[in-house]
């Protein structure tokens, strides 16, 4: 919400009361605006990890990670292996049904996996902790 106000030239707080003015300021804001200020130059440029972690030589601090694949920039990758665009060409991916579906699944749809896939994540770390004691 803050860093829409900004683009937008808003107050943030603007936004949650409903202000007449949105331009008019709230000694809120003012915080508000920091906060994100500090939340988002205090990460590394390269990783985004904040930097109390990322730049910490404390041995607690130890580090996974996570392979995340968007399928729609694979496609775009693949597709450029036939023709590689040429100078202001470009690649562009739209996400379409699937062959044998109708619609598109919604956004709830994806959160509802991610939460079952996360639960089930979690059920299989517990066993694993139970097996163990």
């Amino acid at each position: 919400m803050v860093k829409t106000a900004q683009a937008w030239g808003w107050s943030p707080s603007a936004i949650l009361r409903n202000a007449q003015d949105p331009r008019e300021h709230h000694p809120a804001d003012y915080a508000l605006a920091h906060a994100v200020q500090v939340l988002t130059e205090e990460k590394c440029p390269s990783c985004g990890v904040p930097i109390w972690y990322a730049y910490s030589e404390d041995s607690a601090v130890g580090f996974t990670e996570d392979l995340h694949i968007c399928y729609s920039c694979k496609h775009a990758d693949d597709q450029g292996k036939d023709r590689k665009p040429r100078p202001g060409e470009r690649y562009t991916v739209r996400a379409v049904p699937a062959e044998g579906h109708e619609e598109l699944p919604g956004r709830s749809d994806f959160y509802a996996a991610k939460l079952r896939k996360a639960a089930l994540k979690a059920a299989r770390e517990k066993e694993k902790q139970t097996a163990v004691a």
